[in-house]
Parts: C-alpha cells; structure tokens; sequence
C-alpha cells in the first residue's frame, strides 16, 4: 500500500530536530501509516506529548497536536478526551515522560481505562546530552550483504573500506546511570570503559563457603584474580575420605577418573563480576 507521507506533515517544520540515526523518524511514519490504515480524519485525531525527543513528534505531524509540560501528556489528554469523546487521541513520549516524571499519571490513566492510545519510546542514544553523528561509505543504489554495518559514529568507531566489522576508537563502550549528588538521573549514556571505571566506586561484596574437615579443594580463586558472574570461585570434593571411591578412581582409565571426579565435585560460584581481594579461612573446630 502507497502512503502519502506529505499530507500529514507540516512541512515548514523540516528539517527534524533528531540526530542522525535516531529511530524516532521510522515511529513518525510508522504513526502515519497506521493512522492512515485505520481512515482517521487528520480533523478527529489529537496527538497530545510532553517534553523530550520523542515529544517533539506532533510538531511535524499535522493533526490537532499539543506540546504539553513534562510528564504532563497523559493529564492534558485525559481532559481532552472528557471534553470530547468522539476524539481519536494518541498520547505519546518518552520512557522519562511516561514512567518517571510522569509515572503517576501513566498509573492513573491505565485506572482510568481511558479510550486512548498511549506510546512510550525510548531511543537509548542520549540525545539530550551527547552530540551523535553517524557516517556511512554507501550511496544511495548500493546493495549490501546481510549483518553488514550501514554506519557508525566516527569519533567512537573506526571502519576499513567495505570490512563489516567496526573496531572502537575509544575501547568498549558501557551504558551507565549518571547519578548526581543533588538528584538521581532519569536516564542513562553510553561512555568509554575507562570513562565508566573513573566514575564508578568499589563496593565488596563477601562470598562464603563451608567445607567439612575432611573436603578437598581442586580449584580456588587467588587474589588478583578477576571473575564474572557465574563463574567458579572454588572447586571442592568430600569423597577423597571414602576409600571405596578412590580404589575406583585408581582403577579407571585417567580420563574416566577426572571425569568422576568433574562429575562429583562441589562448587561455588559468584553473582558479581569484579576482582578477588582477599580470602580468609576460618575454622569452627
């Protein structure tokens, strides 16, 4: 189905305010066609939004469109559709908008069972904060293979010629929360590695283990060493006491033996990533 994108937008209001490669032009028109499919009136249909860049959409779009205070959209839309219910009316914003600031309201709306459809998005790109430019060695008629990178942001990535893979300029890179001292952030930004490491503080965080007398331990962490979550931090036995067992094992070939012994063994593994700083033994005989 063809859709003439042009008689729903304003188009004095173009060129778009968003940063390139934001996803937020694909849900514009995503919005038109939907609307379009279902035979809306642009006369009947209201598109209220608060503040953000995903709020900045019913300024291009050409319905009956309000730009409302932040967190706000649901309120200003509930009064619309009391004033008039015969209304088609879509409100809309960002995850800070719907879920944060304006959390209360979302609650309250979803109570109220309001004949309105509301659209939360969220970007992740930290548009707000961040200067994003993506560039690109394709020209329009190109064809490019599947998993093939179109473009990437040249002050963090680098690309050779046609390669597929990118590699970082900058080493990985992280999302992390930013959280103040006089508040908490709403929302989160991607940074360096090495950015993150010198924003961030150490907490330790204990792991026990109990052994019986008799356990033997085939595997332990040492201090210094740096484990994910998940992984071992020691590796223990109780059979070596049990003089059946270890005539069976000596009786095996060596591989079935080790395999006896993976099978059989206790372990203990961490919920944290981090670095092994210190162990402690302490007895209770």
């Amino acid at each position: 189905m063809a859709y003439n994108y042009e008689e729903y937008i304003r188009e004095g209001r173009l060129p778009h305010i968003w940063c390139p490669g934001c996803g937020y032009g694909i849900i514009m028109k995503s919005m038109i066609r939907a609307i379009a499919e279902m035979g809306w009136s642009k006369d009947e249909t209201v598109i209220a939004s608060g503040i953000g860049c995903a709020s900045r959409l019913p300024g291009y779009l050409d319905f009956n469109t309000l730009h409302t205070t932040h967190g706000r959209s649901l309120a200003f839309a509930t009064g619309i559709k009391l004033a008039n219910p015969k209304l088609k009316l879509v409100a809309l914003g960002g995850d800070g908008d719907m879920s944060a600031i304006g959390g209360n309201h979302f609650i309250h709306a979803c109570r109220r069972t309001i004949d309105m459809t509301v659209q939360m998005k969220k970007n992740s790109a930290a548009g707000f904060f961040i200067e994003s430019k993506l560039i690109t060695n394709l020209e329009v008629g190109d064809s490019f293979d599947k998993n093939t990178i179109l473009a990437w942001d040249d002050k963090a990535f680098r690309k050779n010629g046609n390669d597929k893979e990118v590699s970082m300029r900058l080493g990985p890179l992280v999302k992390i929360a930013i959280i103040p001292e006089w508040d908490i952030y709403e929302d989160s930004a991607p940074v360096t590695h090495a950015a993150s490491e010198r924003m961030s503080t150490t907490m330790v965080m204990p792991v026990t283990v109990s052994l019986n007398k008799d356990a033997y331990v085939s595997k332990i962490v040492k201090v210094g060493d740096f484990v994910n979550a998940g992984e071992n931090v020691i590796v223990f036995d109780n059979y070596h006491d049990d003089e059946d067992v270890m005539n069976l094992i000596r009786s095996v070939r060596k591989e079935y033996a080790e395999q006896i012994i993976e099978e059989n063994s206790n372990r203990k593994t961490t919920h944290y990533t981090g670095e092994i700083t210190k162990i402690d033994v302490v007895t209770t005989v």
